[in-house]
C-alpha cells in the first residue's frame, strides 16, 4: 500500500520532467511515423529561418494538474526558446481531459496575445480535433503561429469580433425597444441590465473555448427577454389597472406611473375594457515562459 501511495504520489513529478526528444514530442502515440517526421521538419525549418523555438508536447493526461500549470511547468522545464530571446511556444495536447494550450515566452507575446492564441485553438485546431485529424490540427496550428510571427497575417487578430459590430448594435437597440414596447422603461430597463451584464461576461471570457456559445446566448436571451415581457406584462398591468381604478375611477389613466406607460399598455383593447386582457531534438535554447498563451477544449 505503501508503494502505491509513493508511485501516486511521484507519477504526476515525473511526467512533468519528461525529455524532449526533439521539436515534436508525441508521448500518446497518435501520429504515424510519417506525420511526426513532416512536423518535426516544419519546425526545424522554422527554427533555422527564425530561431523561433515552436515545442509540440502531446500526453494521455495531466496527472491533476491544471493544464496551465503544466505547460508552464513543461515550458521552464525545458527550456523553450533562445536564452535572452525568450522566443518560445509550447502547444500542449492533453488527450485524456480534451485540453489544448498554446503556452509564448515573453518575447513573442506582442505577437501571440492571448486572443490570438484562443482563435487559433478555436478555429484551427479545435475543429478538426473533433474529427480526430489530430495531424492536421496541429500542422494548420503551426502554420498559423509561424504566419503571424513573420507578419503575413496580421489581420488575424483584428477579425476576432464575431459578429460585425453594426450587427451587434443594431440587434441590442431592437431588443431594448422592444422591452420598452413591452412593459415601458421597466421592460428597458430589464434589457439593458441583461446586455450589459452578457458584455461584461463575454470581455471577461474572450479566450474561453466557449466563447461563440457564450456570444450565441447574448443574442437570444434578451431576444427572449421580450417575449417573456409580454406574457408577464398583461398580469401585472391588470393588477395595476384594477387597483387605478378603485383609486382613481375613470381617471384611472392618467395616473398610469411614468415607467409603465408603454404602447402596448395603451394599444391593447382589453386593457381600456371592462372585461380581461391576454398576452403573449538535441535541446532547447533556455527560454522562459511568460505565462501568456490561451487554453481551449476539444
Amino acid at each position: 500500500m505503501k508503494k502505491l501511495n509513493f508511485l501516486i504520489f511521484i507519477l504526476p513529478i515525473i511526467s512533468i520532467y519528461l525529455k524532449p526528444t526533439g521539436y515534436l514530442n508525441d508521448f500518446a502515440g497518435i501520429l504515424s511515423y510519417e506525420q511526426k517526421q513532416e512536423i518535426e521538419k516544419k519546425l526545424i525549418e522554422i527554427e533555422n529561418k527564425t530561431t523561433n523555438e515552436i515545442a509540440v508536447l502531446i500526453i494521455n493526461s495531466l496527472e491533476g494538474k491544471s493544464i496551465e500549470e503544466y505547460a508552464n511547468e513543461i515550458f521552464n522545464s525545458w527550456g523553450i526558446g533562445k536564452k535572452g530571446k525568450d522566443n518560445g511556444v509550447l502547444i500542449l495536447i492533453a488527450l485524456k481531459e480534451r485540453e489544448i494550450r498554446i503556452e509564448v515566452g515573453y518575447g513573442l507575446e506582442s505577437y501571440l496575445t492571448d486572443s490570438v492564441c484562443g482563435r487559433i485553438i478555436r478555429e484551427v485546431m479545435v475543429p478538426n480535433f473533433r474529427k480526430n485529424d489530430f495531424y492536421t490540427g496541429i500542422k494548420e496550428g503551426i502554420e498559423k503561429i509561424y504566419e503571424i510571427l513573420e507578419g503575413k497575417n496580421l489581420e488575424f487578430e483584428k477579425k476576432e469580433s464575431g459578429p460585425p459590430i453594426f450587427f451587434l448594435i443594431f440587434w441590442y437597440f431592437m431588443c431594448i425597444l422592444f422591452g420598452g414596447v413591452s412593459l415601458g422603461l421597466i421592460g428597458v430597463f430589464i434589457e439593458v441590465f441583461l446586455i450589459v451584464l452578457f458584455l461584461i461576461f463575454l470581455f471577461l471570457n474572450m479566450n474561453n473555448p466557449l466563447f461563440e456559445f457564450f456570444l450565441l446566448l447574448s443574442l437570444v436571451v434578451p431576444f427572449l427577454t421580450f417575449f417573456i415581457l409580454v406574457a408577464i406584462s398583461p398580469i401585472y398591468v391588470r393588477i395595476l389597472k384594477n387597483r387605478l381604478k378603485k383609486i382613481y375611477g375613470k381617471n384611472w389613466k392618467k395616473h398610469i406611473p411614468v415607467y409603465l406607460r408603454s404602447p402596448i399598455f395603451y394599444s391593447n383593447p382589453t386593457y381600456s375594457s371592462g372585461g380581461g386582457f391576454s398576452g403573449s531534438f538535441g535541446g532547447f535554447g533556455g527560454g522562459m515562459s511568460g505565462g501568456g498563451g490561451a487554453s481551449g477544449r476539444w
